[in-house]
């Protein structure tokens, strides 16, 4: 049986999810299609069947692409493993503020991931406590963008009707990703948010 349209990973993988355990050669001679050599248990599966069952395969492990293309997004901006890291600086900060708001003096020592870049860099509380809202304000506004460009990646991986249409919207990720490593991470927040958002808005989904 002739499988056009398929590389041997993928109808490997979609043979072996119609018929677990099943035994089966796949070849292809220069410039010709996927060639099935089925041995059994039964009948091969229909073509359409197999078709079917690449897509799915191919649906899932594109999903988990998208999710990859996504943290590496937001790797640009957030050290993989770091997020309970960023949430105490980020409650350190707030305390802080609220503390001045209510005209109470606050201590360093009782806010110790501040204390430390305090002492480091020569800085008041006030200055560290400010920095890193301005941070978790700047996370805030870019962190959906990306999120929204999963969400829609994922849906429409789900929806795509042929693997060749899951391809492109990957393709069109990986586009994403690329120019998301050209924005200047030196700029103000506000321009490098700007900067993705555009980035995001000019996708062009198949």
């Amino acid at each position: 049986m002739n499988i056009p349209d398929l590389d041997a990973t993928t109808a490997a993988r979609a043979l072996a999810r119609l018929v677990p355990g099943a035994a089966f050669g796949l070849s292809r001679a220069p410039g010709g299609p996927l060639v099935l050599d089925w041995q059994g248990p039964g009948a091969a599966p229909a073509l359409a069947a197999i078709q079917g069952a690449a897509l799915a395969e191919r649906r899932a492990t594109a999903a988990t692409a998208a999710g990859a293309f996504a943290a590496g997004i937001r790797g640009i901006w957030v050290t993989d493993g770091k997020e309970l890291v960023y949430e105490q600086k980020r409650r350190e900060a707030e305390a802080w503020q609220a503390a001045v708001a209510a005209a109470v003096v606050p201590d360093l020592a009782d806010h110790p991931f501040m204390a430390g870049r305090a002492a480091r860099l020569g800085r008041t509380g006030d200055e560290v406590a400010a920095e890193w809202l301005g941070r978790t304000a700047f996370l805030a506004a870019i962190g959906p963008l990306i999120e929204g460009l999963y969400e829609e990646a994922v849906d429409r991986i789900a929806a795509a009707a042929d693997i060749q249409a899951v391809e492109a919207i990957l393709a069109a990720l990986a586009g994403v990703a690329a120019q998301a490593r050209t924005i200047d991470t030196t700029a103000e927040a506000a321009a490098q948010v700007g900067a993705f958002a555009a980035i995001a808005a000019a996708v062009v989904w198949p």
